[in-house]
């Protein structure tokens, strides 16, 4: 989570950052297992936010006959 947060802060990615602080801060609180899990639920969504967005754009900017590949999901 530590590195995740680094890395999104990195290239902008605010809501990746904050997710993956969240989860930082409950690990470092020995928060349950099912709380963890609710974070990094949140961190996968944050996550698969900015691939989409990352598509969106490369679907515009690449030429018609260069196909974008799917986004494996993050599950």
């Amino acid at each position: 989570a530590h590195t995740a947060r680094g890395l999104a802060g990195n290239v902008g990615a605010e809501n990746v950052a904050a997710a993956a602080a969240r989860l930082e801060a409950a690990i470092k609180q020995g928060c349950p297992g099912a709380a963890l899990a609710d974070e990094v639920e949140q961190l996968e969504a944050a996550l698969q936010h900015v691939l989409d967005a990352i598509d969106a754009v490369l679907v515009q900017m690449l030429p018609g006959d260069i196909a974008v590949s799917e986004t494996a999901p993050l599950d």
